[in-house]
């Protein structure tokens, strides 16, 4: 809301929630706040849009690894062993290894 108000505000007591409360109101009442930006509805579509996709790329990435770590446990018998090679083909590959276990 405020750009640098922490470097405007003059400290004589302990800074609290309640003081913080106190000031803001004070620097709005004499004008010395200016309102904050509210972006129009396209803009905020676009945010909310981007927070979403982000999430879902964050999701997806956490399932395969799950996936990936549930695949080595099946079927590697204790040893090591590197199934997926080529990212590309990984899917491809982890099919026929889970094919060949099951």
């Amino acid at each position: 809301m405020v750009a640098n108000f922490k470097k405007g505000l003059v400290l004589h007591r302990p800074k609290s929630d309640d003081r913080d409360a106190l000031d803001v109101a004070a620097r709005l009442r004499h004008g010395d706040l200016s309102l904050s930006y509210v972006p129009d509805d396209f803009w905020q579509g676009v945010r909310r849009l981007t927070r979403y996709r982000f999430q879902l790329s964050r999701h997806l990435a956490r399932e395969k690894t799950r996936f990936h770590a549930y695949a080595f446990l099946k079927c590697s018998d204790g040893q090591y062993v590197k199934p997926f090679v080529k990212k590309l083909k990984c899917t491809l590959d982890l099919l026929r290894v889970l094919a060949a276990c099951g």
